[in-house]
């Protein structure tokens, strides 16, 4: 397990808001790139995976108050969508991991970072609740055809074509990158990632050029975890096939879709463990809790609750 100096656990417990300083922690001192993208992959999530270890043995009610927090439904998000003007990007998937990757390259490019902060993403961490809480939309494809969306969004599924951004006030430009790549992802989880962040940098960057507006902000719906080895939480054998046969590969399932004794069963999970957490109409996986699923290849998820999933980036940047 991580070793925390005296003074973060100090400014853990005397902190009005505990999330803060996880915050700073994973941006200052563990996602820091001082060598190759592949290393700062691997290197990072290691850390990320022990420095989370520490919070499921000393401090797990941790999770309690980013499922408090993520109720507030990304207010700093909601709040920029009302406003008369405004652009922001959005890139499915995009983690604390590209965004402090990604604030090196803005600012090569001369762009000034003028705030770097986060909002805990909506409960499940996935991209239909983010489309449905703050977007208004079924899902980020439905922008080709709304209505309250026409003339001012772009949806970004192909990073070959040169996407014109409208000329608007208000501009909504959606990335289905890096996400759309992460069943790609192999066992060198480290190599695809680099090879996903390049593609995903240059999309953003290709469409800040484009951009009429000299103030972007860029965000995400939700993070990402690993499969790195050692990153994650093992469950008990006696609990593997109910993972299995409820969540399949997922990460939340919603409560009116689990029936019969597995009901019960899971029940008895939340009633006994830590490991699940009703929220709203789901049951989500609390922790970095993994379990095997037999031919499943998926070497990334996101959908539950812990740092990597719910820790949302927010850029703000000048050009």
């Amino acid at each position: 397990m991580i070793e925390l100096s005296n003074e973060f656990v100090e400014d853990l417990i005397c902190e009005d808001n505990p999330l803060d300083c996880i915050w700073e922690y994973l941006v200052e001192d563990v996602w820091v790139h001082d060598k190759s993208v592949t290393a700062y992959y691997n290197q990072g999530e290691k850390k990320t995976g022990s420095f989370e270890r520490f919070f499921k043995y000393a401090y797990f009610e941790i999770y309690d108050l980013m499922t408090k927090e993520s109720l507030g439904k990304r207010k700093k998000l909601r709040d920029m969508l009302e406003k008369s003007e405004y652009c922001l990007i959005v890139a499915d998937g995009l983690s604390i991991r590209e965004a402090n990757l990604l604030l090196r390259k803005l600012e090569e490019n001369g762009y000034n970072i003028k705030k770097y902060t986060y909002e805990i993403s909506n409960l499940p961490s996935d991209t239909i609740a983010f489309s449905r809480e703050i977007l208004n939309i079924s899902a980020p494809s439905a922008l080709r055809s709304s209505g309250e969306w026409r003339g001012k969004s772009v949806y970004i599924e192909d990073d070959k074509t040169n996407y014109p951004v409208p000329y608007s006030d208000q501009v909504l430009i959606y990335s289905i990158f890096p996400d759309a790549d992460f069943d790609n992802v192999t066992a060198k989880i480290g190599d695809s990632l680099e090879e996903i962040y390049l593609k995903v940098s240059n999309i953003i960057l290709k469409q800040i050029e484009n951009a009429n507006h000299d103030q972007i902000v860029i965000t995400s719906d939700h993070g990402y975890c690993t499969k790195h080895p050692g990153s994650n939480w093992s469950i008990p054998e006696s609990e593997k096939e109910i993972f299995q046969e409820v969540f399949g590969s997922a990460r939340f399932k919603e409560r009116s879709k689990i029936f019969g004794d597995m009901e019960e069963k899971i029940e008895e999970i939340l009633d006994k463990t830590d490991r699940l957490k009703k929220v709203g109409d789901n049951v989500i996986v609390n922790g970095r809790y993994i379990w095997p699923v037999p031919g499943s290849k998926k070497q990334i998820y996101h959908g539950g609750i812990s740092f990597m999933e719910n820790f949302v980036p927010l850029i703000e940047i000048e050009k």
